[in-house]
């Protein structure tokens, strides 16, 4: 029997090796298929597809929505498929999904051969836009359903949405959850505990957020937490002691310079540090190094970063949204909270800090959610099963 052949595309070199190098390298092991990563090229991150053998096609894509460019992107990928026949196209992201789409729906007019097309949800982008906006991609989302085999959630918020919205009148939904190597990653034995800041300078409280620096992860929100947390932290302890009680990491590419710039513009600069992209063991040496993991965006698929986190130990504080509510648990591993509300985002940090046990007590039971829920091995089981039985709205027989 032929091996089954997969196009994994997504948008950006980073969300190729953060979110399907391992997947895919999984799967290459069973010889039934033959999993290629389609990304642009990065000298970070795509270097690693050819060292560890993993098939990989360059592909330039913008992440814009340019009539021109998305045209030519399109006619470009349906050459690939037409060069490499693949049996089963799974998109990431929006720009991929609306590109692979419709060159799969091409393809499938044009060919006896039929492509099995899976969009897998990483956020719905309608959900972190607002008004007319809003409606557009809703819109385009709606339509490009009627293209999709099916509609891969890692949550069951926006799976709920889906049927909302009747995506699923041509499309399967199913929910594959989300999940992490954890054989990558050095889980301690036994929970975190906080640095003694007040009485050492040289201990601050560390906290991390891992994200692209993009409107979607909210930046802004992290500035005004940090200048509300700074000045309740000075009335209460003194300009010295607040001036090193903590410092704020943010980890990922910089996609637009707004958030650097609010940053600079309140003179925040000691308490911020905008680091840039970091490969995996980066991250790592970062969060072993760090306190607390802090994350805004306006909505989520699953976040990996949190589930990366708290299975080194971090406690999270996170807005309340989408997908990010089925990761941290509210007051057992960290803290929800509303949307742009800075000021209780900046209380809940500073309860962290000042209260030991507490922080303890957080940290272990992070460790042991991150690793009873989100082992990426049972979503790479789902995502076999699912290219094997390749179920469709009008037969969507699974067997799990």
């Amino acid at each position: 029997m032929s091996s089954i052949t997969v196009f994994d595309i997504i948008t950006t070199a980073q969300g190729g090796k953060r979110l399907l190098e391992h997947r895919v390298q999984v799967i290459n092991q069973d010889p039934s298929f033959i999993n290629y990563i389609i990304c642009p090229k990065n000298d970070i991150f795509t270097a690693d597809f050819y060292s560890k053998n993993i098939p990989y096609i360059q592909f330039s894509m913008t992440r814009g929505l340019n009539p021109i460019f998305t045209i030519k992107e399109i006619i470009t990928f349906y050459r690939l498929l037409k060069k490499y026949k693949p049996i089963i196209v799974h998109a990431h992201t929006s720009k991929a999904g609306a590109v692979s789409r419709i060159a799969c729906r091409i393809y499938n007019m044009l060919n006896k051969s039929k492509i099995y097309v899976c969009y897998q949800v990483h956020s719905f982008y309608f959900n972190t836009i607002y008004g007319l906006k809003s409606y557009l991609f809703l819109f385009i989302e709606r339509y490009l359903s009627k293209y999709t085999d099916s509609l891969l959630f890692q949550n069951n918020t926006e799976l709920q949405q889906a049927k909302k919205f009747k995506m699923d009148k041509h499309a399967l939904l199913i929910n594959i959850g989300n999940g992490i190597n954890l054989n990558n990653f050095p889980i301690p034995n036994s929970p975190k505990s906080l640095p003694t800041w007040k009485t050492d300078h040289d201990k601050p409280v560390l906290i991390i957020c891992i994200a692209r620096i993009e409107p979607k992860k909210n930046h802004k929100m992290i500035v005004d937490t940090v200048y509300y947390l700074k000045n309740i932290l000075t009335k209460q302890y003194g300009e010295v002691i607040t001036k090193h009680a903590f410092k704020v990491i943010c980890v990922g590419e910089i996609g637009e310079t707004d958030a650097i710039n609010y940053r600079d513009s309140l003179g925040l600069q000691h308490y911020i540090n905008f680091v840039g992209l970091k490969n995996h063991q980066e991250i790592i040496h970062f969060l072993q190094e760090c306190h607390i993991s802090i994350l805004t965006s306006t909505a989520e698929g699953k976040p990996r970063a949190l589930i990366e986190s708290m299975c080194m130990g971090l406690p999270c504080v996170a807005t309340n949204v989408v997908g990010t509510d089925e990761v941290i648990v509210h007051n057992e591993t960290g803290y929800l909270i509303p949307l742009h509300d800075y000021q209780a985002f900046a209380e809940a940090i500073k309860l962290l800090m000042e209260n030991s046990e507490l922080y303890i007590k957080f940290s272990k039971a992070s460790i042991h959610r991150a690793i009873k829920e989100f082992d990426e091995a049972i979503v790479i089981d789902k995502l076999k099963t699912i290219y094997r039985d390749r179920p469709t709205k009008s037969n969507p027989n699974l067997n799990f």
